[in-house]
Order: structure tokens, then C-alpha cells, then sequence
């Protein structure tokens, strides 16, 4: 993607670096490093883990790939969003098989982003054009107002304890009729709740929470989602 069609959607204050063909960064320079750099490697290998994901989150890999897909699916015009997006473990090819729609990918760690851009070229030897990497905050996302069609944010809610600040963050971006997709990983067995417990004491995850205390965490904040679940993961969406 050109950077003069990315600056069509960029706040005018923001400045923008390339890292890298395909990856920017609106980070300053000195603050581009990155806990989650030194565990990329380490992150796909048990994330992308089939036996992971059955044992611990009740889940078949191709159930995220498929919600990303309706996601994508539930608008078929505008740019799409996917803050928070990793190292596309389970989606580079779900954005790569979009070839009509403008695609960001966002995520705070440069490594992650490495590595989702290298899933992206893997198969056919170059980054898609109407698709572009930026680190950045999901906090702080350096677009305009209700500029994406699509929202998407996938397993990573549940890494900050400011669920409102997150989602704010979110709707801040989208269009008023588009759409939101979003999953959480949820404590619904003992297992998970043991897991996710220990994540949260080492600062990787910002709550706990049963699929029906983050309804209720959502419902509280004035968020209204349809909402299902598979095992241990909420899957939650606004059309």
C-alpha cells in the first residue's frame, strides 16, 4: 500500500515512519522496543499449537480463522482494522484471500508484525498491495474518526484491565453502521481459570473472567454485542 493512500486515513498530525517495506510505525524511534518482541517466537509455537488450543481453550484452530472470515465477510466495502493483530497466527490467510478491501494491521510489537507480513508472502512471494503493517497503540490509534467498515480484535481484550479505554478506542475508529468483531479468552473450567490466573500474575492478561462475567462487564459499560461461545473463547460482534 502507497503512503499517500495510507495518509487518507492518518490523523494530519501523525508522523509516520517505514521500517521496513510494508511495516510503519507512528512509535517514536526510542520507544519501537517491545516486551512481546522476545516472545514472538516462543508465542507461535504454543498459540499456534492445535493440542494447545483443543486442551486449554476448547477450541479447533479453525474456529478463529472462521470468525475472522465472517468478520471480513459482514461488510463488503471499506477499509478493515485489525488492531491488535499479531503475528496473524491464525488469519494471514483470510487477509490475504481479501483482495477488494484496503486492510491495516496493527499491532505494538514490530517482531509480531515481522512475522505476520512474512505469513502473508509466504505463499505467493510478496505483501499483498491493498494491505499495510503499522505498529501502534491500540489505545492511541493514529486514524481519523469513523474511518473502517470493519473493526476486527482478535485475543486481545482480554490483555488489559481498561476494557472501556480498549473498546472506546475501537468504536473511536469505526464507521456508525460498521461492523465489530472481537473475541476474549474466558475462565469457564477449572483449567482455564488456573491458566489464565497464572497469565494474569505474570502481567500477560488483565483479567479473569467467565463468559458471563464479561457480558456483564459489558453490559455494565453500556455495550451492547451478540455474543457466543466455544469452550473457553467469547466471541463477540456488533453488525
Amino acid at each position: 500500500m502507497k503512503i499517500e493512500e495510507l495518509n487518507k486515513i492518518l490523523k494530519s498530525e501523525i508522523i509516520i515512519s517505514e521500517i521496513e517495506k510494508g511495516i510503519f510505525s507512528v512509535i517514536d524511534e526510542e520507544k519501537r522496543k517491545h516486551d512481546y518482541d522476545k516472545k514472538a517466537i516462543f508465542y507461535d509455537k504454543l498459540v499456534g499449537n492445535s493440542i494447545y488450543n483443543k486442551v486449554i481453550w476448547k477450541n479447533e484452530i479453525s474456529n478463529y480463522s472462521n470468525f475472522c472470515q465472517k468478520g471480513i465477510s459482514s461488510r463488503k466495502t471499506g477499509w478493515i482494522l485489525d488492531a491488535g493483530c499479531g503475528s496473524l497466527i491464525f488469519t494471514a490467510q483470510n487477509y490475504k484471500s481479501e483482495k477488494n478491501r484496503s486492510i491495516v494491521l496493527v499491532d505494538r510489537s514490530i517482531e509480531m508484525l515481522k512475522k505476520g507480513k512474512s505469513r502473508l508472502i509466504n505463499s505467493n512471494g510478496n505483501l499483498p498491495e491493498n494491505i499495510v503493517l503499522i505498529q501502534a497503540d491500540v489505545f492511541n490509534l493514529p486514524f481519523q474518526n469513523a474511518v473502517f467498515e470493519t473493526v476486527l480484535s482478535f485475543g486481545t481484550i482480554h490483555l488489559f484491565e481498561d476494557t472501556k479505554s480498549f473498546l472506546d478506542s475501537l468504536f473511536k475508529v469505526k464507521s456508525e453502521k460498521g461492523s465489530l468483531f472481537f473475541t476474549s479468552l474466558v475462565a469457564n473450567n477449572f483449567l482455564s481459570k488456573i491458566v489464565l490466573n497464572i497469565l494474569k500474575q505474570k502481567g500477560e492478561v488483565g483479567f479473569v473472567n467467565s463468559t458471563s462475567q464479561i457480558t456483564a462487564r459489558l453490559e455494565n459499560l453500556k455495550y451492547d454485542f451478540q455474543q457466543k461461545t466455544i469452550g473457553n473463547l467469547a466471541y463477540f460482534s456488533k453488525n
